[in-house]
């Protein structure tokens, strides 16, 4: 194993992330990595969709030094499944040296020695998809027999092999399931000692749809349930993103995203129908007007993402004193 690169601590990288916030810069970017996932997992659009070539680690390292001149942020890692990109390690040590990295995953490719090289990179907070508390359910979700002990023993391994105080690992779970369901997976989150996050679904129903956890039941369950670690601001308004969508979206402006080719987007939802650059031959200077051209606040109701919930409440300052230190877990 490497040694651990040099970067700032914790409070450090919470400081900068401040700085960035109080400067009007963005302070989250997801990443789709890579757009492969198993060969055997049906679960999204990701697998039909991944056809195009991985960036190579040096434009990965291109990306992450425009993403320094932005500014520190939460940067979070997905795809597809991130881990099947051959030099992660690498871009996660470049990425810890300015930014808080996250990382979610299927869990098929966590072992012990990965989940501890991982964390030994610069990882800061690691989410692991179950679908369902039932066996059965999660593995016909993803298509594949077996798939959700694979989940569980991922979330293991990553709680297991943590390094450092402030490392995060959440079992990821979507908010569309009965509150029954969802305390089952709180306590199954408990018992391997790992956080839950709840995920808003994309699209958003149209409307109520019976069986539903309404907000309501979430909030007392996240009073009863010291795991789940999703933010009252997130379920607060999740019933009403279902019924009539939220505007006001900072997408753009507060955060934003970058495809597995390091071009531009105001966010995932929007990606190539969108393209404002390309980060592997273009500089954040270039790129970020035509970001900072987007209105300041979006009619876009498609979505109610965990991650857009977490930088929308810093826009308060209750919000920022409470919410910075969640987004990192987010």
């Amino acid at each position: 194993m490497s040694a651990a690169p040099e970067r700032p601590g914790r409070g450090a990288l919470k400081l900068r992330l401040a700085r960035s916030w109080l400067g009007g810069r963005p302070v989250r970017c997801t990443w789709q990595l890579v757009r492969r996932c198993s060969p055997l997992c049906h679960l999204c659009e990701n697998r039909a969709e991944g056809g195009e070539t991985d960036l190579g680690l040096e434009a990965c390292l291109r990306v992450v030094a425009q993403l320094d001149r932005a500014g520190s942020m939460v940067v979070s890692l997905s795809g597809g499944d991130p881990l099947l990109h051959q030099d992660l390690d690498q871009v996660l040590a470049a990425l810890a040296r300015r930014h808080v990295p996250l990382l979610t995953t299927h869990g098929f490719l966590v072992t012990p020695e990965r989940a501890r090289a991982l964390w030994a990179a610069g990882l800061a907070s690691a989410s692991v998809w179950v679908h369902a508390p039932d066996a059965a359910l999660h593995d016909a979700e993803v298509g594949l027999p077996g798939a959700q002990a694979r989940a569980l023993e991922a979330l293991s391994a990553l709680a297991a092999q943590r390094t450092e105080a402030g490392q995060y690992v959440s079992l990821k779970t979507g908010a569309a399931q009965s509150i029954e369901d969802l305390e089952r997976l709180a306590a199954l989150a408990g018992r391997l000692g790992v956080g839950l996050s709840l995920e808003g679904e994309h699209p958003l129903p149209a409307g109520e749809k019976a069986g539903l956890a309404s907000a309501a039941e979430l909030l007392a369950l996240k009073r009863r349930r010291a795991e789940l670690r999703s933010s009252r601001y997130f379920l607060e308004r999740l019933e009403r993103a279902r019924r009539e969508g939220l505007g006001g979206c900072q997408a753009g402006q507060a955060f934003f995203n970058v495809d597995q080719r390091g071009r531009l987007s105001r966010c995932l939802e929007f990606g190539e129908r969108e393209s404002l650059g390309d980060l592997t031959r273009e500089s954040w200077d270039e790129v970020w007007p035509r970001l900072r051209g987007i209105p300041g606040t979006s009619d876009c109701r498609s979505c109610w993402y965990a991650g857009r919930a977490e930088v929308e409440r810093l826009y308060s300052w209750r919000g920022l004193v409470d919410g910075l230190p969640e987004l990192l877990r987010a």
